[in-house]
């Protein structure tokens, strides 16, 4: 056993079991820390040990070790304690506070309360509960627990958060993983997030630029946040007004959002709940269904693509040859509002639920008018015996007779007759 003060001190230990204790003073150095050995260090002491599945107990505050693959011990209310080295296992206590650099050091948080910064590095392992760990530009880590504060300095950083609840993470460019059943906050902006398997929460306080992939995860996000989802069968609540989010494709998307600009590529499938929202699709294969709601504004329906609207729905969709459906009388009365039939007569009739909107065709004659309305598929009972080669679908038929006015002939034309009449 060995006690040395003052500094600059050469120690080392020979067989097993050795013990060293610096008492302050900075310079030292102590060689052949190995299993078994120990080494403590007193306050404000400066070391370089050297060895490998050693002890090292950093027993007050200021200490500064340069030491790797050892394991490091602390104590209650360690202050500015300095770390570097690589393979290091750190175990912390109550309100510790370290700077480690390096890399591929494992650092067990035991309480709430406690810091770590991470000066640069890669494979850095934390479990920690309710504590705050910073890093600086391009440091790599995972965090395991809850309830944490990550801070990511610079960019070019990459945590992975695997499982728990309740983090608070600040990051602007840089890259972030999550297990299923993660849930955290993000603040910052152009950051890449992938959120893995499902059940994954992930909260955007704000900010611009973020890339999300996920699928069967839930997104939130604050007023005046920006971002674009790849993936499919995720919720997305936009809060507040002016948000504006991107779908890079996927189905079973279910946003929510009031006042937001959404716009989804091609081949994309999702539903729409809120009002004034301004949504652009895709140009092929893109389908939007409207969940009630006033003040939509729909953009590039064209060729191939789909907008449903269920429920009482105020839109305005543009485009050229993409088709629109509706659903429930009072969207069915919204699309022929003007055409000569008022809303009790939609409800009496009964229409199917898939009559293609009338708002983009020229206005139809009254119902005087001898001829068909072009809007709709002809009208006529369902099909009996005598016309069962009748290959028509649902669209225009109803087993209730149809509303007053309407010509004897749109009623009496023969199947054939009909195809090719309807429009």
């Amino acid at each position: 056993m060995v006690n040395a003060c003052g500094g600059n001190d050469t120690v080392t230990m020979l067989g097993t079991n050795g013990y060293v204790g610096l008492i302050g003073g900075s310079g030292d150095v102590v060689n052949n820390d190995n299993s078994g050995d120990y080494v403590n260090l007193t306050a404000n002491t400066t070391a370089t040990i050297n060895g490998a599945n050693g002890g090292i107990g950093m027993l007050a505050s200021g200490d500064n070790v340069i030491a790797s693959n050892e394991t490091i011990n602390t104590v209650a209310n360690d202050a500015n304690e300095t770390l570097t080295g690589a393979g290091d296992a750190v175990i912390g206590t109550a309100n510790l506070s370290m700077n480690v650099a390096g890399g591929n050091d494992t650092l067990d948080l035991l309480t709430a309360g406690e810091y770590v910064g991470l000066l640069g590095g890669s494979g850095y392992s934390v479990t920690a509960v309710g504590d705050t760990i910073d890093a600086a530009a391009n440091t790599s880590l995972t965090v395991a627990g809850g309830n944490d504060s990550v801070g990511l300095g610079g960019s070019g950083d990459s945590l992975g958060l695997l499982g728990g609840t309740g983090y608070s993470v600040t990051a602007i460019g840089d890259t972030i993983t999550a297990v299923a059943n993660t849930s955290l906050n993000l603040a910052g902006g152009n950051d890449s997030i992938g959120l893995g398997g499902s059940a994954d929460s992930l909260g955007l306080t704000g900010g611009a630029g973020y890339l999300i992939t996920a699928i069967g995860d839930t997104i939130t996000a604050l007023a005046s946040t920006s971002f674009d989802v790849t993936g499919r069968n995720d919720n997305i609540a936009l809060g507040g007004s002016g948000d504006s989010l991107g779908l890079l494709g996927g189905s079973g998307y279910a946003v929510t959002g009031i006042g937001d600009t959404i716009a989804a590529l091609a081949n994309t499938s999702f539903n729409l709940a809120g009002g004034s929202d301004t949504i652009g699709l895709g140009n092929a294969n893109t389908s939007l269904s409207l969940l009630g709601g006033v003040g939509y504004v729909v953009g590039n329906n064209n060729t191939t693509d789909q907008v449903n609207l269920t429920g009482t729905v105020t839109a305005t969709v543009n485009g050229s040859g993409g088709s629109v459906g509706v659903d429930e009388i009072a969207a069915i009365y919204n699309a022929v509002s003007g055409r000569g039939i008022t809303q009790d007569e939609a409800r009496r009739s009964n229409w199917s639920r898939s009559i293609r909107a009338a708002a983009s065709r020229p206005n139809s004659p009254t119902p005087a008018s001898p001829t068909c309305w072009p809007s709709f598929r002809c009208w006529k009972r369902r099909p009996t015996a005598s016309i069962s080669g009748c290959n028509w679908r649902t669209e225009g038929r109803s087993s209730s007779p149809p509303p007053p006015g309407w010509p004897t002939s749109c009623m009496q034309l023969p199947c054939s007759r009909c195809r090719r009449r309807r429009s």
